[in-house]
């Protein structure tokens, strides 16, 4: 099993309501990768509770393959992240996005790239899927940090990316951590 792991911005995995011409770039970057590899399974950070109501274009591209591809929303609930202890930090994070600084809840985000990973797992063990590219569509925050926990478990990484090319230019922006253990 390999993964290709794609950082990106949440608003691009699914067309906004507001715009008359959905910005299409990453579902154009997955259809690219379907073509290139033999993608299995499509596993995105979305929202646990409201994807069902959402187009999102991961989903829609597994859907519309023959044969179908498997698709997997990763992330926890907000009942889970609650469980966990990490529902307040998660939250504090993302009120300091919403002014535009770049936050990132260390601890939280490492409970949740962990629980990722044991998601598609066991959705791989369920399924039977042995072989084959998951492709893992997450904020561009997790990149990095998800990729190293994939390796640290033996998993085969193809390729990380940033997509679009100006998540860079955001990324360049100082990295406010919070909920930092000892060390961090």
């Amino acid at each position: 099993m390999h993964y290709y792991i794609i950082g990106t911005d949440h608003r691009l995995q699914s067309p906004s309501p507001f715009r008359a011409n959905p910005d299409v770039r990453l579902r154009d970057k997955i259809e690219s990768i379907i073509r290139t590899h033999r993608v299995v399974l499509i596993a995105e950070e979305v929202d646990a509770e409201k994807h069902h109501t959402q187009t999102i274009f991961g989903r829609d591209l597994a859907n519309s393959q023959t044969p179908r591809i498997h698709w997997l929303p990763i992330d926890m609930t907000k009942a889970q992240q609650k469980a966990e202890g990490i529902f307040e930090a998660l939250e504090t994070a993302q009120k300091l996005q919403e002014q535009g600084i770049n936050a990132y809840a260390v601890h939280a985000n490492d409970v949740r790239e962990r629980y990722w990973l044991a998601q598609i797992r066991e959705e791989c063990k369920q399924q039977k899927i042995r072989d084959g590219v998951v492709l893992i569509t997450c904020e561009y925050n997790h990149c990095k940090s998800l990729a190293a926990k994939a390796t640290s478990l033996d998993i085969e990484i193809i390729t990380t990316m940033l997509f679009p090319d100006d998540l860079k230019e955001r990324l360049s922006k100082p990295v406010t951590r919070i909920d930092c253990p000892e060390g961090c």
